[in-house]
This record gives C-alpha cells, sequence and structure tokens, in this order.
C-alpha cells in the first residue's frame, strides 16, 4: 500500500504539467487550429481553413502545424472542393514531393521535389490530358524536353533534339499558367474595401539564366493590386526566352492580369 501511495504522490504533479489541448476557431479568416498556449495565435496540431461564404462549408486549406511551423502534408482545395496542390512541409519549409492540379483533380499539371522552399531536381509538366510536354531540371536550370504540340493527347518526341531555335515559353504552358493566376491571387483587402477593380500590367525581364528582373506595374491603380500583381509572377512558373542560334536570349515581357469583383 505504501509503494502505491508513492506511485500516486509523484505521479499528480506530472498531471498539473500536462498540456491541454484546445480548438480555436478565428471567424474573420475561416480558420480552425489546435494549441496548448494560452496565446491563441499559436498553432500547434491539425489546422482547417474554410471558404468563408458560403458559411464554412467548403475546406480551402488542411494540414498540420507543429510548434507553430507547418509540418507532414498540406492540401489545398479551389471554391468546388477540388484538390490542386498537395506536399509536405517540414520545420515550416517545403519538403519532399508536391503536386499541382491547374486543370483538374485527375491529371497533375506539375510534381517534383522541394527542398527547403526551392524546387530541386527534375520537375515534369503535364497539359490538361495529363500528357508530359515539358520536363526542367531546376538544380542547373536546364531544359531537358519540350514539345511545340501542347495540346497534345500521347506523349511526342523531344522537339529540343532537332530545335536549336525558339520562340520562348512558360514552363506547364500558357493554359496552366492562366489557370495558376485564377487560382493563386489573393484580392487585396484594401481593393475589396474600396470596390477597386482593373487590369494591369507586369512588365519584367527574362535573362539568358531564366531569371526574372526590373519589375515595373502600368495601370496601377493601387490598393495593394500592383504589389499582388507582382508577386504572382514574381512567385510563378519559370519563363525561359526565345532561343536563337542555339542560345537564349534576354527578353522583356508584359503579362496582364485582370482583378474582378464579383
Amino acid at each position: 500500500m505504501k509503494n502505491l501511495i508513492l506511485i500516486l504522490y509523484f505521479l499528480l504533479p506530472m498531471c498539473n504539467f500536462a498540456q491541454k489541448i484546445v480548438d480555436v476557431k478565428i471567424k474573420k479568416t475561416g480558420e480552425i487550429f489546435e494549441t496548448y498556449k494560452k496565446d491563441k495565435s499559436f498553432r500547434d496540431g491539425i489546422y482547417t481553413k474554410f471558404y468563408i461564404y458560403p458559411k464554412w462549408k467548403k475546406k480551402e486549406i488542411t494540414g498540420y502545424y507543429s510548434e507553430n511551423k507547418k509540418d507532414s502534408i498540406w492540401s489545398y482545395f479551389d471554391w468546388q472542393g477540388n484538390l490542386y496542390k498537395k506536399g509536405r512541409y517540414e520545420n515550416g519549409l517545403k519538403n519532399g514531393l508536391w503536386t499541382f492540379h491547374t486543370f483538374n483533380e485527375k491529371h497533375p499539371s506539375s510534381k517534383g521535389i522541394y527542398f527547403n522552399d526551392l524546387k530541386t531536381g527534375i520537375w515534369e509538366y503535364f497539359n490538361e490530358n495529363g500528357v508530359l510536354i515539358h520536363k526542367f531540371n531546376h538544380s542547373d536550370n536546364q531544359l531537358l524536353y519540350y514539345t511545340e504540340k501542347q495540346d497534345c493527347f500521347e506523349e511526342q518526341a523531344n522537339d529540343l533534339i532537332e530545335l536549336t531555335d525558339f520562340k520562348g515559353l512558360v514552363l506547364g504552358g500558357e493554359k496552366s499558367f492562366h489557370s495558376y493566376i485564377g487560382r493563386e491571387f489573393r484580392y487585396p483587402k484594401d481593393a475589396q474595401w474600396n470596390g477597386v477593380s482593373g487590369r494591369v500590367f507586369v512588365n519584367f525581364f527574362v535573362d539568358e539564366n531564366f531569371k526574372k528582373s526590373d519589375y515595373s506595374i502600368t495601370n496601377n491603380p493601387g490598393y495593394g493590386i500592383g504589389k499582388e500583381a507582382k508577386r504572382l509572377i514574381e512567385e510563378g512558373p519559370v519563363f525561359i526566352p526565345p532561343k536563337k542560334d542555339g542560345s537564349y536570349s534576354k527578353v522583356k515581357l508584359s503579362i496582364p492580369i485582370n482583378f474582378t469583383l464579383n
């Protein structure tokens, strides 16, 4: 009996230090997550974000936090509930396999490996039919496979073998790029509150190493729209400049982006 009393005596203080997990719900952002701290902004555990309209019925993001940093598998969904990207985080950074579905959930539009938030190694890019159209090594910045037949229904021969010149491209194709813009843009709150919409042009250069630089915005109405348009291009797919006589040449591009309030 004395041994039992001693065991219980030592267990009681340990119970006092047990972490209590509570669910936090933030109505303004549509978030529900777990935490064990009094600070309700600290996330640790299962995380879910809903589209606020209509009435939290559709999930936008599901994932997991470890000590306030993204961890494990995260999934992102569109308004219709279709998965459009999924991948792994470690210590708050993208690490591991990521798959994107800019066309539909059935076929991936691109897939490859992230290391510390950067694409690395060979990535594959597919058209809306699920057919490979580009292959690119992000570690050494090299285009490995390309076909001029972007809407093909079966894999084509590698046109890089015979072509020394081409007009340039965006990895994944133009259709995938436009779908990316539609899915990833975040309408600035200031612009929403002030009823601001419009069409802006993001101007920038792409050099021989496929690096974007010297951004400028035309027709910028302010309220954060120009900044968001630049972010979409800056964080978006790789642009490959024209190739002439076997060499890439620096080019200036101007991409229009529409911001429209529904």
